[in-house]
């Protein structure tokens, strides 16, 4: 086992801290990536999340998979209804 200074050691502490930064950094955005905003009515937003749950609504309630134009129809209809 090597023995290390107490500065190689203290540059293996600030490794490991930037390499945790660095990781967490990556995640982040994807962490947030539901929140983003597809469209901005007055003062309420409607985020990706909500336009992919009403999306699998619509499709299981249907019975199908929407097809385009009912697919680019939808937004419409979640502005009109906020």
């Amino acid at each position: 086992m090597k023995i290390l200074s107490s500065t190689q050691k203290d540059l293996e502490v600030k490794m490991r801290l930037l390499c945790l930064i660095f990781i967490l950094l990556l995640i982040y955005p994807l962490a947030i990536a539901n929140s983003k905003i597809v469209a901005i009515v007055g003062d309420e937003t409607i985020t990706i999340k909500e336009y992919k749950e009403r999306l699998n609504y619509e499709e299981k309630r249907i019975g199908r998979p929407l097809d385009k134009e009912e697919i680019k129809g939808l937004l419409d209809k979640m502005i009109e209804e906020k």
